[in-house]
């Protein structure tokens, strides 16, 4: 009920709005106007800066996230150009191509160098063992001949006299060498070999003296020439037969590498060397090369393009190379995805100048501007309303300047209201901060008395509470959270209709105002979360009541360093439904921050009403004791009813905020040595919701003290979800105390299968007993 102090105030409010009523800030209509599209402008370019920075893109990501995961320029040495894999590229595939680079890497480190003798190979991924032993058969006989052929040019010992040569002179010396064998004695054998070596091969012959004149057959440089043409038709033999096995290892080798083979042998630059270590890592590691090929063979046509690329750059010694490649591939991804992505938001680009801090002070400026000219527009909008009211209501008016002047036989409020309501009291005071009680109590019972009418926890408020008042709305707005307590029925009764013929109306299913218009009205959600000013504070009501789809404001830290949520363990004792060793504990607590931080607000929530007067009594006994306490607590008693200390169950605390939150949860093991599960209002239905609004209070920090670990607690068998989720509220609270990652994701998991569970056991429904035995049959499957 509206005590008489709220009378006098409200009346003197409304005598002085008539008697004091002045047309002001008449500027501001042509102000405000010009003022807001200019903050439109702003507030457009700047929303296309965010939507460049937050819109997810084909690609799978993020700009803003992009930002971060790339090297800063500075530190960027090397980049791959990825244009002709570029549309082929997503976040979906980033992973399974950087596993491929780096696995190839890992063989491309060993057998990937120039120097590597089987780096310019055919693939291998086909062959067998078959193969390799006839590889290993064919160099090895190459081998010999290369030693035969070095040791022939060896004793040559003539620069000119190359394999090359002698496949050009086969021919002649395949005339006459049969005449050249010692002990072979062939009829015209002295013709021949004169008319050889002064005809047909004279060249020859000039070309193993140099040019100088030859003594004939019967000289003594004869038998040095002789020796040297066997020598020759030898090499030539050898060498080309060297020729012709090369063109067979070709199967085995690049035909480039076979070709400058072949060049080298003709040339007389034997590859005596290069063809041992061909043979020896041919042996050695042809299986890992085998494997190398197979799974080169196995990448996509992309994953090959990509490892092609990372092959023409330069490693980094200070890493591995699987890691470099990696490395090396997911920046240049992410730098490309960058450039494409600024080129499609050009504005974006004004992040990294001077230009877009100079916007965003213009914005912050404007919007200060706005609001002050918006309270300026308003101000005359409602002056000149009151102007109006006072011509074209003007007895009223007078009549209602009167009574709330008097001092004597003061009228009512109702009365008051209900008399000048739609005689312009309404248009004079246009806004009216009220509960739906007072509404029903004090304003006439008129359709569309207001505009709009606005509620606020309307899961609080009961439908036949909130009826009235929206009847005398021609607009409502119903807000409130059906995660949250719903309406209170201790002090409702219950009423039976045996009257079949009674009309029937479907507003008694309904729990709260709230319920009804959700189903009667088109809903609209509010993701943004802008209480709580770390992450962790709102990270777990967000998962075990919103699915995690509440959003947190983007000014919110992540995860606070230390913990914003710390666990302190006790070791109390629960005797008659109340944990004194807690209650100290908690009291201890209190006046460490409310004098270590004096500029802190503090709640103290509790589980039931017996541990919120055991705190309440351990407060009083500390206050008598200390003074440095009882100074401060004292001067936080003089602050605004907002910042001041409450200790309060888990019943009550809906609507209360506070900067840290202190938690007794109370629980213990009794004087056997036992845990009695009997969690009161939380094991009701929807008991859960008095949890998720205790949990939600805090802005900057949460302390739970607690003398049971999450485990102590048996919620196998509670009936709702209330204790269940206390219980993961605990370890959850356990997980960011200790800042354990790899835990906090854990419980996470946890709660939503725990929530997804109990919301697929609430929804299922069977149209007959022969549908229920078969999904009890699937079940025990």
């Amino acid at each position: 009920m509206m005590k008489k102090n709220d009378r006098k105030k409200l009346y003197a409010k409304v005598g002085a709005v008539l008697e004091q009523n002045h047309v002001t800030f008449e500027n501001a209509v042509n102000e405000l106007p010009s003022t807001s599209k200019k903050l439109t402008d702003q507030e457009a370019l700047l929303n296309k800066i965010a939507k460049a920075l937050y819109d997810y893109q084909d690609f799978g990501l993020r700009l803003y996230d992009l930002y971060g995961l790339a090297k800063p320029i500075g530190d960027t040495t090397q980049i791959i150009d990825l244009t002709s894999v570029l549309p082929e590229l997503n976040k979906n595939v980033l992973e399974g191509i950087s596993e491929k680079a780096y696995t190839f890497a890992e063989w491309y480190e060993r057998f990937g160098n120039a120097d590597y003798p089987l780096k310019e190979r055919k693939s291998f991924a086909e062959f067998s063992m078959k193969d390799k032993l006839e590889a290993i058969e064919m160099l090895n006989d190459l081998m010999v001949k290369a030693q035969k052929s070095v040791e022939y040019l060896d004793s040559l010992d003539h620069e000119k006299i190359t394999p090359a040569y002698t496949w050009l002179i086969e021919n002649k010396l395949d005339r006459i060498y049969p005449d050249l064998e010692d002990g072979n004695k062939r009829t015209l054998q002295g013709l021949r070999l004169w008319w050889w070596t002064t005809v047909s091969g004279k060249a020859i012959i000039e070309e193993l003296l140099d040019g100088a004149k030859f003594q004939g057959t019967n000289s003594t440089e004869w038998i040095k020439i002789k020796k040297s043409l066997v020598i020759m038709h030898q090499l030539g033999k050898v060498t080309k037969e060297m020729a012709d096995e090369i063109d067979k290892l070709k199967k085995f080798l690049d035909d480039g590498k076979g070709n400058i083979f072949k060049q080298r042998i003709s040339d007389g630059d034997i590859p005596l060397h290069e063809l041992d270590k061909i043979a020896e890592y041919f042996h050695q590691d042809f299986e890992d090369l085998q494997q190398m090929d197979v799974y080169w063979k196995n990448c996509s046509e992309t994953e090959q393009k990509v490892i092609q690329l990372l092959q023409e750059k330069n490693s980094n010694k200070e890493l591995s190379l699987s890691n470099y490649w990696v490395d090396l591939f997911k920046n240049s991804t992410y730098v490309h995805w960058i450039d494409l992505t600024e080129k499609k938001h050009p504005e974006v680009q004004k992040i990294s100048t001077n230009e877009f801090s100079r916007i965003r002070d213009s914005f912050a400026m404007l919007i200060e501007e706005k609001r002050k000219i918006a309270a300026q527009y308003l101000i005359h909008q409602q002056t000149k309303k009151v102007e109006s009211v006072q011509t074209t209501h003007a007895r009223s008016m007078r009549e209602l300047k009167h009574q709330v002047n008097k001092k004597r036989q003061v009228w009512p409020v109702r009365k008051l209201v209900n008399e000048f309501a739609g005689n312009g009291l309404v248009d004079t005071m246009p806004v009216w901060l009220a509960s739906p009680e007072i509404v029903s109590s004090i304003f006439p019972i008129k359709e569309g008395l207001f505009d709009l009418v606005i509620f606020d926890e309307a899961s609080q408020c009961t439908v036949e509470s909130g009826i009235p008042a929206v009847y005398r709305a021609k607009q409502v707005i119903i807000a409130g959270d059906e995660k949250q307590l719903p309406p209170s029925n201790m002090f409702q009764s219950s009423f039976v209709n045996d009257d079949e013929e009674e009309e029937e109306y479907d507003t008694d299913d309904s729990i709260s105002l709230l319920n009804l218009a959700k189903r009667r009205f088109p809903e609209k959600l509010l993701q943004w979360h802008y209480r709580s000013k770390y992450e962790e504070l709102i990270n777990y009501s967000n998962h075990a009541f919103y699915n995690g789809h509440v959003q947190i404001a983007p000014n919110v830290v992540p995860f606070k360093k230390p913990p914003a949520i710390k666990w302190i363990k006790t070791d109390g004792t629960w005797l008659n439904q109340s944990n004194e060793v807690e209650a100290i504990k908690v009291v201890e607590i209190l006046r460490e921050i409310m004098i270590k931080q004096p500029d802190k607000t503090v709640g103290i929530i509790t589980f039931n009403a017996k541990q919120q007067t055991k705190i309440e009594d351990f407060i009083e006994r500390r206050l008598n004791e200390d003074k440095e306490f009882n100074s401060v607590y004292n001067q936080m008693l003089t602050k605004e009813l907002d910042e001041r200390v409450f200790i309060k169950n888990i019943e009550n605390v809906q609507g209360d905020e506070r900067d840290i939150i202190l938690f007794s949860i109370g629980y213990a093991k009794n004087e056997e040595g036992k845990v009695v599960n009997r969690f009161g209002t939380l094991n009701t239905k929807v008991g859960e919701n008095r949890l998720n609004v205790a949990v939600s209070r805090a802005k900057e920090g949460i302390i739970v003290v607690s003398s049971i670990e999450p485990e102590e607690l048996n919620v196998a068998n509670t009936a709702n979800m209330g204790p269940k989720l206390l219980k993961t509220y605990l370890k959850y609270v356990k997980a960011v105390s200790n800042a354990e990652v790899d835990q906090i994701k854990a419980v996470i998991r946890e709660i939503n299968e725990n929530v997804n569970t109990h919301i697929q056991q609430k929804e299922l429904h069977f149209d007959s007993p022969f549908e229920v035995r078969v999904y009890n049959q699937l079940r025990n499957l």
